[in-house]
């Protein structure tokens, strides 16, 4: 079973892991982890 990188479960899976991996680093990166809640909540 070989799975379409243009199919439009894969883009939304991969859009969710990357903006996880954007927060993550945004908290680590900050010394204020509240950064990244603001930036969510906007």
């Amino acid at each position: 079973m070989q799975i379409d990188p243009d199919s439009k479960i894969v883009r939304f899976v991969l859009s969710i892991l990357f903006t996880a991996i954007f927060y993550t680093l945004a908290a680590f990166s900050s010394n204020a982890p509240n950064n990244a809640d603001n930036l969510y909540f906007q």
